[in-house]
């Protein structure tokens, strides 16, 4: 039976892991930046910084592919969960604003902002990181 039901990107079961293997990427890009901070000594080889460097975006990428899929999923199910689409839809943002994708981070911007409001208000600390985002966009 199994082998017959499609299992799309929009089906509720891969969302579903979908969202767990974005938080964890999440998790591990925070993890690895406490290690980059705190672990990178002076005579360290440049290869080794390289790697780490080329390791440290792939996370980035990996993790902004799966918040996008997630993101996909959420257009699906509307309104499942508005405030953590809402959530997910600004670290999507932020992913983007780190990697360079200032036009696609201001469109998620925009979403995020319209669906916080809409689910938590507008005088709550996801509203009040956006607005910071919005204010690293317009100065750089």
């Amino acid at each position: 039976m199994l082998s017959q039901c499609r299992f799309t990107p929009f089906h509720i079961l891969f969302l579903k892991v979908t969202e767990c293997a974005f938080e964890n990427c999440l998790a591990e890009i925070a993890d690895n930046s406490a290690l980059q901070q705190n672990g990178s000594s002076a005579g360290e080889p440049d290869e080794a910084v390289a790697a780490r460097t080329a390791a440290y975006e792939e996370m980035l990428e990996t993790a902004l592919c799966h918040g996008l899929n997630l993101i996909a999923g959420y257009k699906k199910y509307p309104m499942r969960g508005r405030a953590q689409e809402g959530t997910h839809v600004i670290k999507v943002a932020e992913l983007e604003f780190v990697l360079g994708n200032n036009g696609d981070c201001a469109e998620h911007l925009e979403r995020a902002e319209k669906i916080i409001a809409a689910s938590m208000g507008k005088e709550c600390r996801q509203m009040e990181r956006i607005r910071e985002i919005k204010e690293m966009l317009e100065a750089g």
